[in-house]
């Protein structure tokens, strides 16, 4: 790749990932990728070096998935397709990108964490440590929808962000309009813009970090009454059914199974879709990952019960007509 493609290469994936890493050393690469725990790595590779690389490291568990840039498609779908993490060959930047956006988006979901309790945890709950967790998150939760927050919250927090990303000039534009532009009532506009506030808070909330969670207190609090205030202006209906497809872990697959009746709660502001078919088709990624199960979650949703909003005329996006964003309290029944 020369100079100037490299830039807008970097330049366009840092729309969508916190931290890019070239690497010209291929046991430079390696080491890396053996070095890093607790984190997703989105491999992008030149054929070439793909056809001895990949199959090296591609059945480590912090590989999500792998997109091959080259200019011969042809010769290498013919080793690529034989790896199931490989989401493509590429031979232009934009179609990689896109496929690079849906998986990112999909990993995310996949990762939101979820507590599945059973329909006694309240009488056994002090001997249940998962069940004290969840309890716990619970409490958390409406602390930080409850808090006073000081005026300079937000100048605080997008002080921190600029630190945070620092060599990424995308983001940091991005902070700049969010810390001058932004206001309660824009708060779902700017979760679903897939920017910093999307990626910092659902790590926070998956690895329960604490600090990050108080920081980002106000930006949860605020989208959370913009829900309340958008679910008051909802007409009666009966129950509506949604959607929602992912993978999960076989642990937790049979978690589920074992707990009927019981209850299952995720620790994040869920999205879900009244398009089944789309919902099965994100649940069927799920095959290209040894480590997860797809999984089809129907949602009954009873309105006076179920804090939720419709996305239709506050989403970033105008094509999330069909979506719908729960509230990060809602616990709902197996």
């Amino acid at each position: 790749i020369v100079s100037e493609e490299f830039n807008y290469f970097i330049a366009r994936f840092q729309e969508l990932v916190h931290l890019i890493l070239p690497f010209f050393d291929v046991n430079r690469c390696i080491d890396f990728i053996l070095e890093t725990k607790n984190e997703k790595i989105f491999l992008v590779v030149s054929g070439s070096l793909g056809e001895t690389l990949v199959p090296i490291i591609h059945d480590y568990e912090q590989i999500d998935s792998i997109y091959i840039y080259c200019e011969n498609k042809n010769k290498h779908e013919k080793w690529a397709n034989e790896i199931k993490k490989i989401k493509g060959v590429f031979q232009a930047l934009e179609p990689m990108f896109d496929v690079f956006r849906r998986d990112i988006r999909q990993c995310e979901d996949d990762l939101v964490p979820f507590h599945i309790l059973s329909s006694n945890y309240h009488r056994n709950w002090k001997n249940n440590p998962a069940d004290q967790l969840f309890i716990y998150t619970q409490l958390l939760k409406d602390i930080l929808i409850e808090m006073d927050y000081k005026s300079n919250t937000k100048k605080e927090f997008t002080d921190f962000c600029r630190c945070q990303y620092l060599n990424n000039s995308y983001q940091l534009n991005l902070i700049t309009e969010f810390r001058t532009d932004s206001k309660p009532s824009s708060s779902i506009y700017w979760y679903t813009r897939e920017c910093f506030l999307y990626l910092m808070l659902s790590k926070a909330l998956r690895i329960q970090d604490i600090n990050m969670m108080i920081q980002m207190g106000f930006f949860i609090r605020d989208i959370h009454r913009e829900i309340i205030q958008s679910h008051s202006k909802l007409g009666k209906q009966n129950s509506t059914t949604v959607y929602r497809g992912q993978g999960i872990t076989e642990k937790n697959f049979h978690q589920i199974l074992e707990n009927n009746n019981g209850f299952l709660s995720f620790n994040n502001f869920l999205i879900a879709t009244t398009d089944r078919d789309l919902s099965i088709m994100y649940a069927s990624f799920a095959r290209d990952n040894h480590e997860l199960t797809g999984v089809l979650f129907v949602i009954e949703i009873d309105q006076s019960k179920s804090l939720f909003t419709p996305l239709d005329k506050i989403s970033y996006y105008p094509e999330s007509e069909q979506q719908i964003l729960f509230s990060i309290q809602n616990v709902f029944r197996i």
